[in-house]
């Protein structure tokens, strides 16, 4: 009776939960959990809340169960979602949780939950899971002929999916279910193989689960050491994880196979490890069993007074009224563990304490050890009648059970039949798929074998098809040698034809040029303007007729050439501007302002497009007015795309004769008015088509036309480019302690293309990292400094050099800005005008260097004294000139293009290039702009005090 007791002891907690099994366990370090618990209480939005709360529930569901159920109920009073993933997530940690606590009712529960949203959302997989979770629980509750159902559907949704994981999961909860349907060989076979199948991965969860299901069922089948060996490999694999919550019944599995063998002391070192893995994860049911069995070694050793101690613990720990059922079991198992060492007289106490009934117990297992219990104690009271009756009850007892076992291995050979069928049933699926994979591969090789002979047949007429286009080509590239020869001798012959037309024409040119101020009277010289007009007309029909015979063979390369853009244009209007005054009309041209004055370009090009297009022009136009205009199109760094737009108020043109225009062919306006060959239009069309470009016309007959083409160009080096396109000057700092202007400013310009820093005081300014800043922006008063502080300590730092541009942005003009001061920008400013003044400063040289001394010193050393005493004097009345220009409303050009020169001999490099400025500025637009005329005053008296203190030095050393 005692082996019998001892296995009823122990048939309760058999099993251990394959928590693990039909998911992947979180394996998280505690300084991960912490760092989540901190995100948690640090969360103020609730959707990251419950995002943390789902991370959470996951990650401490193996390591303590209570608080993870604690997070899953924080998650679900916090939405009412009740069909998302992460509820279904949350439901799936609630079922581990409960499952690892032993509150299997709860987990079967929810696990129908599961079932129904899986069901409705028709995901097999998240039904698998449903299900098998069923049928563990079911089965932990002791309804294994329940469970069997369950878990077959599971297998057979397992099979259809021909998923190796899934498979896996369900054989081990097959053999589960078989191990308490008593059909351990069974149970044995179905664990082997899904061992053999997770070893070939490397999932230690899976082989430790295997292994202490190899072990309860090796156990069970009566094979210790094969159940020793088992559970201790488990074991091993369990703790490498550091799960706590599944480590008490790796604990407890050992210790029984210890047990079986009489290994007594080494089992109860193992029960003493499950007792306190349990209570590390506060799970009450794996302590009583750990105590129980403690208790059973105490009375076994003779130490009843400790197996007391054991089972008062187990009181204490099921007091609760949720554990009564818990509590009257392992009473009962108490009763049986006494009465089997002979303790009659504790037995009858505990017996009359505990007040058992065979209502309190539901399971016939336990009736059955009632019942014994009961026999027993009647027989040592002498209750010979009530003692028979108890043993009665007994036998009738065993034998239902002993019938329930037959009715189970029934059910279990039909289960087998089923799985039986349901795994014939993979095995010819895997090899239908195999044999797909034979019919595929078969399938690629017959492709592949007609790709290769179609390979081998394009190759042969490849083969053939080269040999007779080698054969063509080097027939037409003999033709080709011969044909370009012709071209040849006929470009030479055109060249020098050309060359030979123009020789006079220059020579009659250059006659009337020294004739005409020899004539006094205005009518001599009309004509004399009139043979010069016709000299060009003839000069621009060459020029076309060459430039057509040159662009018919691809000829014609541009030049790039030094491009003063208003120069060319007033030496256009000096040629044409007669032509078009003797018919009364407007000849007029301009350059948008943000056209730089100086580029690189083909100068004879240009000029030939504009002589044919502004003639035309003149040609077709009886009043009103033909203007030229020059638009910056296109930027991209250094490169421009300029537009250049003629426009008169003629006769106009309709579509038709546009199109005829551009073809070559010449008009009935051209006939009327015997007005040339027509090629004009014609050369510009081809000369631009070759550049990339196209001549464009929209004309409305009796308004006018508007004819435009685009080309490209570069800025010359001779000139700085402009900031909005220059990476060179890209990086700008903000100095203002308004918080609101510095956004504003900051704004402005990241806009504009800079790479802004902004700060608000001297001190930020000393913080900020090594780096050059080619424009500063700077408020005239901070809280800890003025603007000349500010940049002085900017320069001490090397932040900025010579080429740097300084702007004061200040709300009045009281203040006289320091010399390092660019422009002044007065608050409250608009976008415009800021856009407006970076691209006037950008034009302007940098403020530093004023002058190179080497040019000066190389300049005063040549001279003798008396002649540097004259250049002084000279260079005086130069500069004293210049001044008297600038207070001119319509200063002259001409002193401003004699200083570009002289200037610059001496080294005053800053004073050329604002002289050269200002001369295109005065031929584009009649006026000097305030802001260049101060940029030229301050300049100018730099300049004089620079000569004076210089020529004073050479002149003392002389």
């Amino acid at each position: 009776m005692a082996a019998q007791l001892l296995f009823l002891c122990l048939a309760l907690f058999l099993f251990v939960p394959a928590i693990a099994h039909g998911q992947q366990v979180e394996v998280s370090t505690p300084t991960e959990r912490q760092q989540l618990q901190q995100q948690l209480a640090q969360s103020t939005k609730a959707e990251q809340r419950l995002q943390l709360l789902v991370r959470l529930t996951e990650v401490f569901v193996t390591q303590d169960p209570a608080l993870s159920l604690n997070y899953a109920a924080q998650w679900l009073a916090l939405t009412k979602d009740r069909e998302s993933a992460d509820y279904s997530r949350i439901l799936l940690q609630q079922i581990t949780a409960h499952m690892l606590q032993g509150n299997y009712q709860h987990a079967y529960r929810i696990s129908q939950e599961t079932e129904r949203l899986a069901r409705m959302n028709n995901d097999t997989k998240q039904l698998f899971n449903a299900l098998r979770r069923q049928a563990d629980n079911l089965n932990r509750l002791g309804q294994p002929d329940q469970a069997l159902p369950k878990a077959l559907e599971a297998m057979q949704i397992a099979v259809a999916a021909n998923n190796a994981v899934p498979l896996q999961i369900i054989r081990y909860d097959l053999a589960h279910i078989y191990m308490n349907l008593y059909a351990y060989p069974q149970a044995i076979q179905i664990a082997s193989d899904g061992l053999n199948l997770a070893m070939t991965g490397d999932d230690s969860n899976r082989q430790a689960n295997f292994l202490h299901l190899l072990a309860e069922a090796s156990r069970l089948y009566r094979q210790d050491k094969n159940a020793e060996d088992f559970a201790r490999k488990a074991l091993e694999l369990r703790l490498s994880r550091q799960e706590l919550a599944l480590t008490a019944q790796y604990h407890l599995s050992l210790a029984r196979a210890l047990s079986a063998q009489h290994n007594y002391q080494e089992s109860e070192q193992q029960l003493q490890a499950a007792l306190l893995a349990a209570r590390q994860v506060d799970n009450k049911i794996e302590q009583a069993d750990a105590l129980q069995s403690l208790a059973w070694l105490d009375l076994h050793f003779n130490r009843p007074e400790l197996a007391n101690d054991k089972y008062q613990q187990i009181k204490q720990l099921l007091h609760a009224t949720d554990h009564q059922a818990n509590l009257r079991i392992f009473g009962l198992r108490h009763l049986s563990a006494l009465l089997e060492f002979n303790q009659t007289r504790q037995a009858s106490v505990l017996d009359q304490e505990l007040g058992l009934k065979i209502a309190h117990f539901a399971d016939p297992q336990n009736q059955l050890d009632y019942w014994k219990v009961r026999a027993e104690l009647a027989r040592f009271a002498n209750k010979t009648a009530e003692a028979l009756e108890a043993a009665q009850q007994a036998l009738t007892l065993q034998q239902e059970l002993f019938d329930d076992r037959i009715h189970k291995q029934a059910l279990v050979i039909a289960s087998e039949q089923h799985k039986n069928l349901l795994e014939r049933e993979l095995e010819q699926a895997t090899q239908q798929g195999k044999l797909d994979q034979l019919t595929q591969q078969h399938q690629k090789n017959m492709l592949l074998l007609l790709s290769i002979g179609a390979f081998l047949a394009l190759a042969l007429l490849l083969s053939l098809f080269y040999h007779k286009s080698r054969r063509n080509f080097l027939l037409l590239q003999k033709q080709q040698e011969m044909a370009q020869q012709k071209i040849a001798i006929k470009n030479e012959f055109i060249a020098t034809l050309g060359h030979e037309i123009r020789t006079p024409l220059q020579g009659i040119d250059a006659v009337l040029v020294q004739l005409l101020p020899e004539i006094k009277q205005p009518d001599g010289q009309q004509k004399i303007q009139l043979a010069r007009r016709s000299v060009w007309s003839l000069d621009n029909i060459i020029n076309n007729i060459l430039t057509t015979s040159r662009l018919d063979h691809g000829v014609y390369q541009p030049m790039a050439q030094q491009v003063v853009l208003a120069e060319l244009l007033e030496r256009l209007h000096s040629l044409l501007e007669p032509l078009a005054s003797n018919k009364g009309l407007k000849l007029s041209s301009s350059v948008a302002t943000n056209v730089p004055g100086l580029l690189l370009l083909d100068e004879n090009l240009l000029t030939q497009l504009l002589t044919n297009l502004i003639s035309n022009a003149v040609k077709y136009t009886k009043q009103g007015e033909v203007e030229v205009r020059v638009e910056l199109q296109q930027q991209q760094d250094s490169t421009l795309t300029l537009l250049f737009k003629v426009r008169d108020t003629g006769i106009g043109l309709t579509a038709l004769q546009i199109s005829q225009l551009l073809r070559g062919e010449r008009l009935n306006q051209q006939r009327a008015l015997q007005a040339g060959p027509g090629l004009g239009m014609l050369v510009c069309q081809k000369l631009l088509r070759q550049l990339g470009s196209e001549l464009e016309i929209q004309s409305v007959p009796g308004l006018g036309t508007e004819v435009s083409f685009s080309l490209q160009c570069q800025i010359s080096a001779l000139l700085p480019a402009t900031p909005s396109h220059s990476t060179e000057q890209h990086n700008a700092l903000v100095v203002d302690d308004d918080e609101l202007c510095r956004i504003s400013l900051e704004q402005n310009l990241t806009q504009m293309g800079f790479v802004v820093t902004s700060v608000r005081s001297l001190h930020e300014v000393q913080q900020l990292p090594a780096q050059l800043w080619s424009w500063v922006f700077l408020d005239g008063q901070l809280e800890d400094a003025n603007a000349e502080q500010t940049i002085q300590q900017l320069q001490l730092r090397q932040q900025v050099d010579d080429s740097s541009r300084f702007i004061l942005v200040s709300g009045s003009l009281d203040n006289t800005p320091p010399a390092h001061i660019s422009a002044l920008l007065l608050k409250p400013w608009r976008r415009e005008q800021l856009q407006a003044l970076i691209a006037q400063l950008a034009q302007l040289p940098p403020l530093k260097p004023l002058y190179q001394n080497d040019y000066l010193q190389q300049a005063l050393l040549a001279l003798q004294p008396e002649q540097r005493l004259s250049m002084d004097i000279n260079v005086q009345e130069q500069l004293q000139a210049l001044q008297q220009e600038l207070s001119e409303v319509t200063p002259d050009p001409k002193v401003f293009h004699r200083l570009i020169g002289s200037m610059g001999q001496l080294g005053l490099m800053r004073l050329s290039q604002l002289c050269r400025l200002s001369e295109q500025h005065l031929l584009q637009h009649g006026t000097l702009e305030p802001w260049l005329c101060s940029q030229l005053q301050l300049c100018l008296q730099q300049s004089k005090e620079v000569i004076s203190v210089l020529f004073r030095r050479y002149q003392q050393h002389t």
